[in-house]
This record gives C-alpha cells, sequence and structure tokens, in this order.
C-alpha cells in the first residue's frame, strides 16, 4: 500500500519583512510557480490565503487568480480558508473572529466562485473558544499544529497524528486535520539546500509508517522560496538555480516513486482507522492554554505585547472595536478595515515603512469614529480627608459612621470595613500582604507568601501581590518595592490609599481604592517612562493563599477570542510558569489572551476576580503554578510588554490602567 501525503501552501502577501514594492516580484517568483508545478504534475494540493492576499494579488495580477479558479473548478488543487485577514484569534474579540471569517468567505465567493469548508487556523494560535466561531461560518474542519499539541497531551497517541479528529467544546464538535511543523522544516531545508534530495528522502521514508494513514509533508509559508523577505540575518542565500527545480526534483520523484501516493487534504477526512481515527480529543491544558506552531520561542506573546509597539497598537484596536460594537449600523466596510487594522504581521517583524504607513492608516480612521485619548475613570470620587502615615502617625486615624477601621501597625497599613480587610506593605510599595472577603472566607485568599514558608530553598523568596516589576536583557530588575509613605483619602466606605514611586525608568504613581460597600479593590497604575524602552512589565500580580483554596478543585476561568469563558483545572495540571523565559532574548513561553478583560481564579465555592478595560491597555495574563512539596505556588500576572525576536526599543508612552480586585 502506497503511503499517503498531502500538502497545503500558505501565501500571505502582508507577510512583515516584504516591501509592498516587492509584491509584484513575490507573485512572479512565488505564486506563479506554485500553480505551475501543480499544473504539471495535477498536483491536489492545498493553497491557503486571506481574502485580503486574495484581493490584492487580483489587482496586481488578476490572471493569477482566474489560473487559480481553473484549478479548482477542474477539481486538482482545493482552497482552504483562514479569514479576510491573518488575525491571531485568541488575542481578538468574539464578535471580530467571526465576521473575519464572514467577509473571508464573501471574497472567496467573489473571486473564485467558491466557499472552503476547510480553514487553517491562523499560525495555527488555537483556543477551545475559536470552535463555534468556525461552526458558525460553516467550517466543518480546522488545520492546526501536531507537535505541540501531542506535547501537551501525551494520552493522544501517535498514530492520531496520520488520520482525522474531534475536538469538542461545550457540546459543539469539529473535525481537526494535523499540520506538521517538523516536516514543514525539514521541507524548507531541503529546498535552502540544507539536506540532499537522498537526505530528504529518506526522512519522508522515515513518517510515513502508516499505510492507512496520511501525513503532511508541507503546511507553510510559500514566500522563501525563490524569494528572501529578509527577514533574519541567518537566512541563506538564493543560488544561481531555482529553488522550484528543487521543488519540482522532490515531487517528480515522489510521483514515480512506488512508495508514494499524494491526496487532497480533503480526502483525509475520509481516512479511517477503528481506533486511529474520529477520537474526541484535548489540545490544550492549563500550561499552554494556546498552543502556536513551531518551538516554545514562537507563541502568543508576538502578537501581543511584542514587535514595535504592539500594546499601543491592540490599544488602539480595542477601541474601535468597542466602537463599532455599539453602532447598530457598522457596514462592511468598517469591519474589514478593523480585520485589517488587526492583521498578524503589523505585529511582528513589520518593515518600518509599512509600520509607518500602518500607523498613519491607524490613526485616520480613530479620527473617523471620534476616538480621543481621553482617559476614562471607573468612578469619581471626592474624598474628604487626606491624611498622610508617618513614623508619628501609628495609630487608628479614621473611624467613620461605616465602620471602616484604618490603623497603622509596623510597616502595615491596615484597612478593615464590614466586608473587607486588607493590609498594605509600606515597606514595599503597598504591595498586598493580605486580602479577607469576610463574606466568603476568614482567611486571607491572595497576598503575600512571605520568606520561608515554602519548605524549598528553590522558592524561599517573598512572593507578593500588587507589586510592578520591569526587567530588561543584561540589566538589573525593576520594582516598586520601595519603602512608601502614603497619602490617604477618605470619604464614607471608600478610601484611596497612594504613593508616587521614582525608579531609575520614570515615576510609577500608584493608588488603591478600598470600596467596601461593593466588596472591592481596584488598583491604579501610572507610569511615566524616561527613556524608550525594551523588556518585559509586569504588574498587578496576585500570589494565591495556598490554605485558602482547596488544591482538588483548583481552575482557573479567561476568554482567549471565544464567545465563551474556558476553563482550565489547575489541579489536574503538572507545574508550570507562562512568564518563565525561553532564553535571554524570548521573556515569555506562553500566555492568556484575556479577550474579555477578565480572568477567575479559584475553586468550587469561592473564587478571585480581576477585570481591566481592554480599551484602556491591551493586556495578556501570564499565570504559574508550581508543587512545593506538600504545598503549591500559583500566581497570575498582568504583562503590557514582553521581549522576543520581533522586539524593538521604543518609546512607553503614559501607561494608565485600573484593575479590579474582588471574590465571588
Amino acid at each position: 500500500m502506497k503511503s499517503k501525503l498531502f500538502a497545503f501552501f500558505h501565501l500571505n502577501i502582508m507577510y512583515s519583512a516584504i516591501e509592498e514594492k516587492e509584491r509584484i516580484k513575490v507573485i512572479k517568483r512565488c505564486y506563479w510557480p506554485l500553480l505551475k508545478i501543480i499544473q504539471k504534475y495535477n498536483l491536489p494540493f492545498g493553497i491557503e490565503l486571506s481574502g485580503y492576499t486574495l484581493e490584492t494579488i487580483n489587482n496586481l495580477d488578476p490572471n493569477w487568480v482566474r489560473e487559480f479558479k481553473k484549478l479548482l473548478k477542474k477539481g486538482i488543487c482545493e482552497l482552504i480558508g483562514c479569514g479576510y485577514s491573518q488575525i491571531i484569534g485568541p488575542l481578538v474579540p468574539s464578535n471580530l473572529n467571526y465576521n473575519n471569517l464572514k467577509l473571508g468567505d464573501k471574497v472567496y465567493r467573489k473571486l473564485l466562485g467558491i466557499k472552503p469548508k476547510i480553514a487553517l487556523v491562523n499560525e495555527q494560535a488555537f483556543s477551545k473558544g475559536l470552535i463555534e466561531n468556525y461552526l458558525s461560518n460553516n467550517y466543518t474542519t480546522i488545520i492546526t499544529e501536531w507537535e505541540n499539541s501531542q506535547i501537551l497531551n501525551q494520552k493522544n497517541k501517535n498514530g492520531y497524528l496520520y488520520f482525522p479528529q474531534i475536538l469538542s467544546y461545550q457540546g459543539k464538535k469539529i473535525k481537526i486535520i494535523w499540520n506538521n511543523s517538523i516536516n514543514f522544516q525539514k521541507f524548507q531545508r531541503y529546498v535552502h539546500g540544507e539536506y540532499t534530495l537522498n537526505e530528504y528522502i529518506n526522512h519522508v521514508t522515515r513518517i510515513t509508517n502508516y499505510g492507512k494513514g496520511a501525513i503532511s509533508l508541507y503546511g507553510n509559508d510559500i514566500e522563501i522560496f525563490d524569494f528572501r523577505p529578509g527577514r533574519y540575518m541567518t537566512e541563506s542565500k538564493l543560488s544561481k538555480d531555482s529553488e522550484w527545480n528543487k521543488i519540482d526534483d522532490l515531487f517528480n520523484f515522489l510521483i514515480n516513486e512506488n512508495k508514494f501516493k499524494f491526496v487532497k487534504v480533503s480526502e483525509v477526512l475520509n481516512l479511517n482507522h477503528s481506533k486511529l481515527s474520529n477520537n474526541n480529543i484535548d489540545i490544550v491544558n492549563p500550561s499552554k492554554p494556546i498552543p502556536v506552531k513551531k518551538q516554545e520561542k514562537y507563541n502568543i506573546v508576538r502578537w501581543a505585547v511584542s514587535g514595535r509597539n504592539d500594546l499601543d497598537i491592540n490599544t488602539d484596536c480595542w477601541k474601535i472595536f468597542n466602537s463599532l460594537d455599539t453602532i447598530n449600523q457598522a457596514n462592511e466596510k468598517d469591519w474589514r478595515e478593523l480585520c485589517y487594522l488587526w492583521s498578524s504581521d503589523f505585529r511582528t517583524h513589520i518593515t518600518f515603512n509599512r509600520w509607518s504607513k500602518y500607523l498613519k492608516r491607524l490613526k485616520n480612521y480613530k479620527k473617523k469614529l471620534s476616538i480621543s485619548k481621553k482617559e476614562k475613570n471607573f468612578k469619581k470620587i471626592i474624598f474628604d480627608k487626606e491624611i498622610f502615615i508617618n513614623e508619628n502617625n501609628r495609630a487608628i486615624i479614621n473611624k467613620s459612621p461605616y465602620k471602616i477601621n484604618t490603623s497603622y501597625e509596623g510597616n502595615l497599613l491596615k484597612i478593615e470595613g464590614k466586608r473587607l480587610k486588607i493590609s498594605f506593605n509600606c515597606y514595599r510599595g503597598l504591595a498586598i500582604n493580605s486580602y479577607i472577603d469576610k463574606k466568603y472566607s476568614k482567611l486571607p485568599l491572595f497576598g503575600t507568601i512571605h520568606h520561608g514558608t515554602l519548605q524549598d530553598i528553590k522558592f524561599s523568596a517573598d512572593f507578593y501581590s500588587g507589586h510592578t516589576v520591569f526587567e530588561s536583557p543584561g540589566q538589573h530588575k525593576v520594582t516598586d518595592l520601595n519603602i512608601v509613605e502614603p497619602l490617604i483619602k477618605i470619604r464614607d466606605d471608600i478610601i484611596e490609599i497612594s504613593s508616587t514611586i521614582p525608579t531609575r525608568i520614570g515615576l510609577i504613581e500608584k493608588s488603591w481604592i478600598f470600596d467596601d460597600s461593593i466588596g472591592r479593590l481596584i488598583q491604579k497604575i501610572k507610569f511615566k517612562p524616561k527613556i524608550k524602552l525594551i523588556g518585559s512589565f509586569r504588574f498587578g500580580y496576585i500570589t494565591i493563599i495556598p490554605d485558602s483554596f482547596n488544591l482538588n478543585k483548583l481552575f482557573y476561568k479567561t476568554n482567549n477570542g471565544g464567545e465563551d469563558d474556558e476553563v482550565f483545572n489547575i489541579y489536574k495540571s503538572s507545574s508550570f510558569d507562562h512568564g518563565r523565559s525561553v532564553s535571554s532574548l524570548i521573556s515569555t513561553n506562553q500566555a492568556l489572551g484575556l479577550t474579555n478583560g477578565k480572568i477567575s481564579i479559584g475553586d468550587n465555592k469561592k473564587k478571585i476576580n480581576i477585570r481591566f478595560d481592554n480599551s484602556e491597555q491591551a493586556l495578556i495574563g501570564l499565570m504559574s503554578y508550581q508543587k512545593v512539596k506538600k504545598k503549591y505556588l500559583s500566581r497570575f500576572a498582568l504583562s503590557a510588554r514582553e521581549i522576543d525576536d520581533t522586539s524593538k526599543i521604543s518609546s512607553f508612552n503614559n501607561f494608565s490602567i485600573n484593575i479590579h480586585y474582588f471574590i465571588d
């Protein structure tokens, strides 16, 4: 029996490192040779491209689109969809994901006369919440990467790779076909001259060991064959001979070799095996809620809070989305523009010329929608009193009719109302020492785990809550854990505690609003940097007090681009830390999209809730959980900036955010 192979090619005219003036060259050198080799051998390849890429090719070279359409009509190759723009689904609101797929399908129908049923998950950045939007747009199948999914879920048998499987979420099911990043990287290395044809064929022979199944030979970029985007210094040089000749040699060999047979991507769905096909599987877990293709350095953060200035442009896109989402008559043109502005390639290795043009377009569209820079205030409060706490004032300083007691004992500022009882460490920048909500627990639910509490030398430090940390490669860490003399303002059952903390990179203005009437603590942070920065900027930390939660029921819940929240059972997980650096160049290995601006962490009886507004700052979340002998250490932080290979030193515009903490 012949071993079955399938392949699809990802066309992206928006490729970040390619200037617009070079797009004609890309079509000539990369896109046309693909169609010609398909025609030459009647190869049943998949071609995946966004609606925007298809429109742009049609504007620059309509003959290519006509030829592609002919091949589709003859049934030689097939179309794989992805949406109007290549958007990273787990980082954007569900409604935008829905509209992106819908608008992409409209372009496919208009220019190619077909609507695809199979979609490639953009950059293979998958979350469970995305399933509903694919199904709502009549996609029956998605393609995403195998390797990271298998690492996360060892119970998924190796043989599953060769057959279609089923993903389920909240009663909804979609089929999945596996891309294989090792295989497509091997293919690229062969084409770029790192392997001989014989060496590569030996690899193909080794991986095709399931006669009834099929395996992906290639499923990635095409703009790297006979063209070099100039993205990396390590890019191989173009030789005098066309790389498409090497690709031709490979396919000619595989076709004439008696061992192999090419099938369409859609034909993989028909492959059945009694035990290895169509199993209900899961490809996410608490350690990696958003798997992405390729190695660990390549993760969701690269489109969220790195790049030239992902934070600012993502925040602006959230502002535009909120504006459009509240306009009943927002039209298709508006949604197309926002899909374009949220394209992934503006967030990675975008060239300076295209970046400048993009910023102008973003600014003009905000202006059109009358979106200003005016800050939002969650609650305007006129305070009656202002009191400084200093060395001579450590007694009870206020007793109000609402029974809010405020005292200063040692280094701790303690505030207690009918419901909340919170202490802040004035020797550590007003970090939370203890947070108690008497409605739900007599014990503190989060705060500080003090030095030596965890009986393991690796975890013998102090683990704070409510603090800020900035880290830059090769430099000392910057924090706001300084000695402060807070200013206290009081009105009825609301108290604000604030301080301005100087650091070597700029001022951090920090306030806590204690609102006992609704059982809520609000942190307000303003950061005014002195200089352009590169590094990780994390804040809003919470450190869970282990004894206060049932470990066997511990979970976190958040939203990653879908309509519904996703629940991750921490107690079933091994140790993980989203904020763990991969290398000196990559500061994180994973993150949470937080696309509804919230996360909840708790057990079956109570949970800690953290809320913020994405249109103030489009933040991501970093969760960690480590087993420490009979205890555990679990923490969460928000991040506004991380570093990776896409990061550029840039200005950090005056930063302001309000973070809400409450228990329910």
